[in-house]
């Protein structure tokens, strides 16, 4: 159920802060390690909460508060924040919002209802839709080439002549 509300995995809902739209106090719940180590030995420097913008649910947005701190590790001396599963360094929106705002937007959805039903700002959601274009081209640039494209038989009206063309890959080209 709360993985249902938040959007994400690892965290708990601690109070419920408002309804519409809604505004969820949650606990993340993993243990966090040094980035640097990968060592568990930590002291707390300080505190502070996180506004994070989540899923909407019954076309209301949903704010996630969560109290973070920052930590200083004990076996390499690097300060560091709470790094929470979902959401990037310096972002206030959940991965699955981002989701969510871009296939919006492929169905058909204008920016201006897409931001409406997000939460979000008509900008936002532009440069939301952009990160995930960027995303899915650089995920289809690491794909190899097949050797063989195609293979097109002609055969010309009457005649027994049979004409192949086979369009062969080369790098970046296509030669035939």
């Amino acid at each position: 159920m709360e993985r249902l509300l938040t959007g994400l995995a690892d965290f708990s809902i601690k109070k419920v802060i408002s309804v519409r739209p809604a505004q969820l106090e949650v606990v993340y719940q993993k243990e966090t390690q040094c980035p640097e180590c990968a060592s568990q030995k930590k002291g707390i420097k300080a505190s502070f909460w996180r506004k994070i913008k989540s899923i909407p649910q019954q076309g209301y947005s949903v704010t996630l508060q969560v109290h973070c701190h920052k930590y200083h590790c004990k076996q390499c001396g690097r300060y560091f924040n709470t790094r929470l599963n979902g959401v990037k360094k310096w972002i206030r929106s959940t991965k699955p919002l981002k989701h969510s705002v871009f296939n919006s937007c492929r169905r058909g959805y204008s920016n201006k209802d897409a931001a409406f039903e997000s939460g979000l700002s008509v900008a936002t959601v532009e440069r939301f839709y952009h990160q995930m274009i960027l995303q899915k081209i650089s995920h289809q640039q690491n794909q190899q080439c097949p050797k063989f494209i195609g293979i097109d038989e002609h055969c010309l009206k009457g005649r027994r002549n049979v004409k192949v063309s086979v369009w062969i890959c080369m790098g970046p080209t296509v030669k035939w």
